[in-house]
């Protein structure tokens, strides 16, 4: 008796503590292949951010009107924009999620490392979704051509009361998911509102002064300007992203301004005397101070711009 009870203890025990190692090698099978996924996926998303970065370069190479590109992506894809100002033309980022697939898709879900430029100026809502993305390109010029606004969106898009230029170039290009309405009330459920009028509950609001030329956008927090084709890109951008890209913009057009003074100034050696040398590098200093108005700039803007067409020898 006292045997048989010794065997039935040794047999429990031998089975507890195999049924034990085998949950443990399981379990860190499951985490191994779950370490090896997220490896995986992270390389994957790496990869698809930087073939986004290449496809959008060639896309803004020499453009001189606006121009309309539609990006079919593979998978469910979430992207991340992160801006910052500093350097001397400050940087963005762009950042890849693809679904996984499996139970809450974006939970706990590692990105792939960002595609990173500082001569690209991508506007857009961090963060939005999709399968397909739709990107607008518009040339940017203050008073010479200072670079290229690339704008993307996913989301579906509702523009309340557009004046009639702005309505005439969402329909030249030809913008998939962008309705165009009277009445906010009209718009699409789960659309981006964006209103052209003192209309509550919109995502962006657009105060247009003049002919629209310039103005003001206002986001939950914050009123920035716009000139010319940024009330687009302030349109389809989220305040962080418009900000920090407007400031870039400003730095990249002061470093062209240095060039055009220093190209000035052996013009002027040449017998090809402008004069606006000076004026130019004036003009550098105040579009990086943050104090100094858009409004402001664009005048100035447009007083160069007056005198380089009046030239013989013209800078740009």
């Amino acid at each position: 008796m006292p045997w048989s009870n010794k065997r039935g203890l040794e047999f429990s025990f031998a089975w507890l503590f195999a049924l034990f190692v085998g949950a443990a090698i399981i379990l860190l099978a499951i985490y191994g292949a779950t370490r090896f996924i997220e490896s995986e996926k992270i390389l994957y998303d790496t990869r698809v951010a930087a073939e986004l970065g290449a496809i959008l370069s060639p896309l803004e190479t020499n453009l001189e009107s606006s121009k309309y590109y539609r990006i079919k992506l593979n998978d469910e894809t979430r992207l991340n924009s992160i801006c910052q100002t500093q350097g001397p033309l400050g940087e963005q980022s762009l950042s890849v999620s693809v679904q996984a697939g499996l139970g809450n898709k974006w939970a706990q879900l590692e990105t792939g490392l960002p595609s990173s430029f500082q001569n690209k100026y991508v506007f857009m809502m961090s963060g939005m979704e999709g399968t397909e993305l739709h990107t607008f390109i518009l040339p940017f010029s203050m008073p010479y051509k200072i670079g290229s606004l690339i704008i993307a969106y996913t989301q579906a898009y509702c523009l309340v009361s557009p004046p009639p230029f702005v309505q005439e170039e969402i329909e030249s290009l030809g913008l998939k998911n962008v309705n165009i309405v009277v009445n906010k009330n009209a718009c699409p459920q789960e659309s981006i509102v964006v209103c052209f009028e003192n209309t509550q509950g919109c995502v962006v609001r657009i105060t247009l002064e003049g002919d629209g030329e310039v103005g003001d956008v206002t986001y939950k927090f914050k009123t920035l300007p716009y000139y010319g084709p940024l009330i687009y890109a302030a349109m389809f951008s989220d305040q962080e992203t418009y900000e920090c890209n407007l400031m870039r913009l400003r730095k990249r057009a002061a470093g062209l301004a240095r060039l055009y003074a220093a190209k000035a100034d052996i013009l002027s050696t040449e017998g090809c005397t402008s004069g606006l040398g000076p004026e130019l590098y004036t003009y550098s200093v105040q579009l990086e101070n943050e104090a100094i108005s858009l409004r402001n700039l664009v005048s100035e803007a447009d007083r160069i711009n007056q005198r380089n067409e009046r030239l013989t020898c013209r800078l740009f």
